[in-house]
């Protein structure tokens, strides 16, 4: 008995099956790809939702932002202009603040305020704790230190590690910025001071020697000027030149003398 060959489904039904099947294994992708960004948003809310937990039982405070000039409230907000300060542990916490400081946090207890005067110059001030029971005794633990923004020199000085080639008994142009015009009595005293240095390792060979200057340090746009008055005896010699601020902070130069 002789059977009928098998006949195949035409060409046009089995593009259909094939589009059919293509089709289902996109939208198979499409649920997975959704499912697993609506675990991910899952996660997200719930690591939000502790972080806000752990914040209201007083376990941790995030960092305080801007606030009110010159004070600052319990539980947060540092001065206005500046970058924000740590928060207080436990209880409600402190915090104080001044205009163009970091806030300082503080430990515990409600209504503990610290206020610190304004930026007005650099070096340390005081601060000024008040709680319930009164305002605190400023002592040397209740100070904060305004630093100046020194950005670094100008040309023709490079800074370091770069070693600046010049000729001996010429006059240097040292030429900087503090972001703003502080007045010409912003050098420590007995500075620019420079000293030998190694010229092959950079150590130091002698003490630091008080700088001279014709026209002493200027304000002209926006930068100080101090015009370094070099000795002809320091040809072939290194030297190294701090500029040390008010602020008692000190910024090095390097430089070789031929």
């Amino acid at each position: 008995m002789l059977s009928h060959p098998r006949r195949w489904p035409p060409r046009w039904r089995l593009q259909r099956r094939g589009r059919r099947r293509r089709r289902q294994r996109r939208l198979g992708q499409r649920r997975r790809r959704r499912r697993e960004l609506v675990q991910q948003r899952r996660q997200r809310l719930g690591r939000q939702w502790r972080r806000h937990q752990r914040y209201r039982r007083g376990q941790g405070s995030p960092n305080a932002q801007g606030g009110g000039a010159g004070t600052a409230s319990a539980g947060g907000a540092g001065g206005a202009g500046g970058a924000g300060g740590a928060g207080g542990a436990g209880g409600d916490g402190a915090a104080a603040g001044a205009n163009g400081t970091s806030g300082v946090g503080g430990a515990g207890g409600n209504g503990i305020t610290a206020t610190s005067p304004a930026a007005t110059s650099a070096g340390p001030v005081d601060i000024t704790v008040t709680t319930p029971n009164g305002t605190s005794a400023v002592n040397s633990g209740d100070r904060f230190t305004y630093t100046y923004a020194f950005t670094g020199f100008f040309a023709p000085v490079d800074n370091p590690p770069a070693v600046n080639t010049v000729n001996a008994g010429s006059s240097v142009p040292v030429k900087f910025s503090l972001g703003s015009n502080f007045g010409l009595s912003i050098l420590a005293t007995g500075y620019p001071a420079s000293r030998p240095v190694d010229c092959t390792t950079g150590g130091p060979t002698g003490a630091w020697v008080p700088t001279t200057s014709t026209s002493g340090l200027q304000f002209n746009n926006n930068q100080y000027i101090y015009v370094w008055s070099t000795d002809n005896g320091w040809a072939g010699t290194c030297r190294q030149l701090d500029v040390q601020l008010n602020d008692t902070t000190d910024h090095y130069a390097n430089f070789s003398f031929k």
